[in-house]
């Protein structure tokens, strides 16, 4: 909506705002951003706070499986490609996340090259 330029679309991106799911509301303070309005500003510094990140979430039984089970390409494609806010980045999940994809990273650093090419990377 904010990316169409018409002012008519804030009252509907400022509901947005509190929108449980975090990428809406995130995209919705974007959006009143380009759009000239603050009024997402708070929203964003919240969303931008690590502490208030990390309050979010713990890890998921499902999510713990996924990065389990996820290729070293899983894991890069996710973090490449993944909307602003996702919970599997966040917390005490997105840690597990990161040590598991620096283990991919480690075990065969050639591979890792050629998969970050693959998804844009250098």
């Amino acid at each position: 909506l904010g990316m169409l330029g018409e002012q008519k679309a804030v009252p509907v991106l400022q509901a947005a705002l509190d929108d449980s799911t975090l990428d809406v509301a995130w995209n919705a303070a974007i959006a009143l951003a380009q759009l000239g309005n603050d009024s997402g500003r708070g929203r964003i510094l919240q969303m931008l706070d690590r502490e208030f990140l990390d309050s979010l979430t713990e890890m998921t039984e499902e999510q713990k499986k996924w990065i389990d089970g996820a290729t070293h390409e899983e894991l890069l494609h996710r973090w490449r490609f993944s909307p602003a806010g996702d919970s599997i980045f966040i917390g005490v999940c997105g840690e597990y996340f990161s040590k598991r994809l620096r283990a991919k990273r480690h075990v065969d650093p050639v591979e890792h090259s050629r998969l970050s090419h693959l998804m844009g990377w250098g």
